[in-house]
């Protein structure tokens, strides 16, 4: 018998709940910090971000920038209707706790540009204050 087919879904989901948040908070949560914000618009800089966390995470974070998921991700936090939801969230509590609560949470401009190698812009996401 193998004992972890005695684990039911909802358990195994919750066992790995919080190794994976602590990895991602970890490994990404420096992303605070590669946020630029301009009279007209709120920057992150993929390229920097990348090579801003542990040095053998760089290859992982370059690509986890290429992601649909990392734009989101970004997206999300340049939306300031979420602020308050997203504050509270584990994640961003988890790197509060990592990295510190003085950096603020999210950008406080009402647009938003996304710079990567293809220096993507989002337009319609983000609402204007």
């Amino acid at each position: 018998m193998y004992p972890f087919l005695l684990i039911s879904g909802l358990e195994l989901s919750v066992s790995m709940t919080a190794p994976f948040m602590n990895f991602l908070a970890q490994t990404t949560g420096h992303y605070r910090k590669f946020f630029k914000t301009t009279e007209s618009e709120i920057t992150f800089d993929i390229p920097a971000f990348a090579k801003g966390g542990s040095k053998s995470a760089v290859e992982f974070l370059t690509e986890l920038g290429k992601t649909q998921m990392f734009d989101v991700f970004i997206q999300e936090r340049c939306d300031p209707s979420r602020v308050n939801i997203l504050q509270h969230g584990r994640f961003e509590q988890l790197v509060s706790a990592k990295f510190g609560a003085t950096e603020s949470l999210l950008p406080t401009k009402s647009t938003f540009k996304l710079h990567s190698h293809a220096k993507k812009k989002f337009r319609g996401f983000i609402k204007h204050l």
